[in-house]
């Protein structure tokens, strides 16, 4: 890779960046690496500072997650549009690994589920943040429908009622608030779906040592290399990203997937697209 001369790499980034409003790296932090300063504004930056930073600290690249090759071949047409093909490049190959890779896991756990719907069994699910509401989506695919016409399916997330979660955050502990719905709820034959983009959530790791002593079974849905959880669960499904954006993306996909696995197994129906 080229050395980036800092007067073109300026060039760019005030035509890509200029009245754009981000959370990145001032040129102050450049060096210090003491993390995100709220909204700031490329125009309010200090050019010829700037300029000085680039040269000693070629991290300010890879916080703004910009094209480095791109810029040090004189590609100035990288804009706007260029970050949303970055965007989508990135997205589909982290996809396409995740599900390539895990295409038989992905079997097994819709085996899983099924088996447990038909023994009158149910399905947890459960995260923290963007992985709440993946748990929600997916468990409202299941009790509704995903795509046949079937009768509902039994599967509830975890982190839909506020008042059990705060009661159990202020009367104990956050890292409690899974683990009592699953000592509450979960019965021997049950499958718990845990979902994490870093796999090292404390109330999810404890909520899936709680459900191994329950008896359920037990699978994840992770990013990064999988953290604490790919030791602890009996399933693991992680998608091999560090950028957790592109993890959720991978999470739903796989999500939708399985809705379509079970409803498959069970009713021996598949809908093509269109």
């Amino acid at each position: 890779m080229c050395r980036p001369n800092a007067e073109d790499i300026l060039a760019v980034l005030t035509n890509v960046l200029r009245n754009y409003t981000f959370r990145y790296y001032c040129p102050i932090c450049l060096n210090s690496r003491r993390g995100p300063h709220p909204l700031i504004r490329f125009d309010h930056w200090n050019g010829p500072f700037l300029i000085k930073r680039i040269r000693s600290s070629r991290y300010f690249l890879s916080a703004l997650d910009l094209p480095i090759d791109a810029i040090c071949s004189g590609d100035k047409e990288f804009g706007l549009e260029g970050i949303i093909e970055k965007i989508l490049t990135d997205s589909l190959k982290a996809k396409e690994t995740f599900i390539r890779e895990n295409v038989s896991n992905l079997v097994l756990l819709a085996e899983k589920i099924a088996q447990a719907f038909t023994g009158d069994r149910k399905l947890l699910l459960f995260g923290n943040g963007g992985s709440a509401s993946d748990a929600q989506h997916i468990a409202a695919e299941f009790v509704n429908r995903y795509d046949l016409e079937r009768p509902p399916l039994p599967a509830i997330a975890l982190t839909t009622d506020t008042s059990v979660i705060t009661s159990i955050g202020n009367d104990y502990s956050f890292d409690e608030i899974f683990s009592k719905q699953v000592k509450a709820l979960g019965t021997e034959g049950d499958i718990l779906l845990a979902i994490s983009t870093s796999g090292d959530s404390e109330n999810v790791l404890t909520a899936v040592k709680d459900a191994r002593n329950e008896g359920l079974y037990t699978a994840g849905l992770i990013g990064n290399d999988g953290g604490k959880l790919v030791g602890l669960v009996d399933l693991a499904l992680v998608v091999k990203s560090d950028v957790t954006p592109r993890i959720q993306e991978a999470h739903i996909l796989a999500g939708h997937i399985l809705c379509h696995l079970v409803d498959y197994i069970l009713f021996q129906k598949h809908l093509p697209d269109g």
